[in-house]
């Protein structure tokens, strides 16, 4: 048998992380692809995710000097993917939530539903929606149609900048109905209170610091 050479470290590294890119055609290749590829290991694997993320810019950077694509490059960390994922410098210290088991979900919905106050609202509707804290106080009427059952988040919200679609289970309907009529569900700090008709909500600064507490504080043994 003809002995093969053994893979380079820059085409190990790129099949491993990168390998739904390689198929690809260059002048395909999109934010929302590069950022698919990096998410998974930029928190955990750091510093392989950034030489990853800087070998693809590279390729596509050749790729666009031979014209073999146009537009901006879309692994560019300045002013584009910065703007996406954290910068790796506070990534060092990462300490991630306790997760709580499935099995006990049931329970730590029924203690969330008992507690009153903004922050616990916040906290259920990511739950039922499974949907980062921002995107969830971001929350406006008109992305909601709960005749179908489907919240639409415009892209603009999103990370990887494409709409997303989210269905809507009964008990998140359930929560939204028992609202009050803000024009952001549960609003942030960006709506200024004058926007508001009757109640004024508490900006997302004043919510943000309680969800984790009440988060860590419901966690089951």
């Amino acid at each position: 048998m003809e002995e093969r050479e053994a893979p380079r470290p820059v085409a190990a590294t790129m099949d491993t992380y990168a390998s739904d890119l390689l198929p690809m055609f260059v002048e395909d290749i999109e934010t929302m692809h590069v950022v698919r590829a990096l998410e998974p290991i930029w928190t955990t694997k750091t510093e392989t995710a950034t030489r990853v993320r800087g070998r693809i810019e590279s390729v596509l950077s050749w790729a666009k000097a031979n014209h073999l694509r146009h537009g901006e490059n879309p692994a560019r960390w300045k002013g584009h993917l910065d703007q996406i994922l954290p910068k790796p410098t506070k990534l060092k210290n990462v300490q991630h939530h306790p997760a709580v088991p499935y099995s006990d979900m049931h329970a730590f919905l029924t203690d969330l539903r008992e507690r009153s106050g903004l922050a616990a609202r916040v906290l259920e509707w990511q739950i039922l929606t499974a949907v980062r804290p921002g995107e969830a106080t971001g929350t406006r009427w008109d992305e909601l149609d709960l005749e179908a059952g489907v919240w639409t988040i415009p892209g603009e919200r999103m990370k990887a900048g494409l709409p997303h679609r989210v269905p809507l289970s009964k008990s998140a309907r359930v929560l939204v109905s028992n609202l009050p009529a803000w024009p952001v569900l549960l609003p942030g700090a960006q709506i200024k209170p004058d926007h508001f008709t009757g109640c004024r909500p508490e900006p997302y600064e004043g919510i943000a610091p309680r969800i984790r507490p009440a988060r860590s504080a419901l966690l089951l043994p």
